[in-house]
């Protein structure tokens, strides 16, 4: 039973809270933007269409044992299971649609009022990873980015992965 999905679609992230639709598909990943406008990279193999969720929870453990007895065995793979982030750029073009006309002294300000909303966003649906992409630059947004996390002694941060982000991004979660 493997779902065929295009452009457009509404999916529901099967072991996630999550409903979206699909904005790209790459091979085995799909860019899927979430109910709250952010995109997040996931697996082909974790979504369902979205009406598969209105099933029995009693369906759907036949439809996940169903996809498990069609899969083909898979071979040992020494490449680390990737995970999936909700990314948060606080890249300035992105957080403001006419950042050209802002003053340059207050973009610091706007990108770290976009990053506590978001933070304070990721929090409330639990979101259990997320990562910050605030570029390399001088270092400035990344300092004060981390001061801001340093608040909260529930969550634990650090460097993203660098074979996606390079040194440009942190990657948050909860204290276990």
């Amino acid at each position: 039973m493997k779902a065929e999905f295009k452009i457009g679609d509404k999916v529901s992230l099967m072991d996630e809270n999550f409903n979206g639709v699909v904005k790209a598909i790459n091979k085995d990943c799909v860019v899927v933007t979430i109910e709250d406008g952010f995109d997040m990279e996931v697996n082909l193999s974790q979504l369902v269409p979205f009406q598969e969720l209105d099933f029995s929870m009693g369906d759907i453990t036949r439809i996940k044992l169903e996809k498990n007895d069609n899969a083909k065995p898979k071979k040992a793979s020494k490449t680390p299971k990737k995970k999936t982030y909700i990314e948060f750029d606080l890249h300035i073009d992105k957080l403001h649609p006419n950042w050209k006309t802002l003053d340059k002294s207050n973009y610091l300000n706007y990108q770290l009022s976009a990053a506590q909303g978001k933070l304070d966003f990721a929090i409330k649906k639990r979101i259990p990873h997320f990562v910050f992409i605030h570029g390399v630059g001088e270092g400035v947004l990344k300092q004060e980015l981390h001061t801001i996390l340093g608040r909260y002694d529930f969550l634990v941060f650090e460097d993203a992965p660098y074979y996606k982000y390079g040194l440009g991004a942190t990657l948050v979660s909860y204290k276990l």
